[in-house]
């Protein structure tokens, strides 16, 4: 153990409650740069059991479905986020979170219709958001609706131009598909447009 987990551990047993949410996200974020997950579960369900606040109990289930999610364990990330809404947080950003992440969960677990209806939520919580949009169309691929993908893809990549993940969708989707009912000549032409931005933006 290092002198920074040593303290902010100390913090964490001993703080008052800012200081000790404080502790618990420094230590979140320590372990996960260690490779050290089960020690941020740890913490997280410290936190947990250690709040009767509604919204602050569904952030924490948030954030454990995170954890779980880049341990990969997609399964148990989604009952956490079903946890986290079950709770019905006030906050619109971790509302919209928990929408969201269920929705890219449910995409990986290739349970794309199931999926599809809290990313539209999603969606109508925080419009101006990006992750929504783009997990939509990977939603709508999944579900071999194509012109629709194509089109979340394109509002993703509006709302935010700085992730080019939706463009890579975008184009990957276009590439395999020569059959959707679309005029190419836009979608390439917005593309192409897309990259100057992005470009310009450098």
């Amino acid at each position: 153990m290092d002198i920074r987990e040593e303290n902010l551990l100390k913090i964490f047993k001993s703080g008052n409650k800012i200081q000790k949410e404080e502790a618990a996200f420094e230590l979140c974020c320590l372990y996960q740069r260690k490779g050290q997950p089960q020690k941020a579960l740890t913490i997280l369900k410290n936190m947990l059991a250690d709040t009767d606040d509604n919204d602050k109990a569904a952030e924490h289930y948030l954030n454990i479905g995170r954890l779980m999610e880049n341990m990969e364990d997609f399964v148990s990330a989604t009952s956490y986020y079903y946890k986290a809404m079950a709770l019905g947080p006030s906050n619109l950003e971790i509302w919209y979170f928990i929408h969201n992440n269920l929705g890219y969960c449910l995409n990986v677990l290739g349970k794309y219709k199931e999926a599809e209806q809290f990313l539209e939520k999603a969606i109508k919580i925080l419009p101006p958001l990006p992750n929504a949009y783009k997990n939509m169309g990977l939603s709508l691929e999944g579900q071999n609706c194509y012109e629709e993908a194509a089109f979340y893809y394109m509002c993703s990549m509006a709302v935010c131009p700085d992730d080019l993940r939706p463009m890579q969708h975008l184009e990957n989707l276009i590439s395999r598909r020569k059959d959707m009912k679309l005029d190419y000549s836009a979608i390439r032409k917005f593309i192409g447009n897309f990259k100057e931005l992005v470009k310009d933006g450098e």
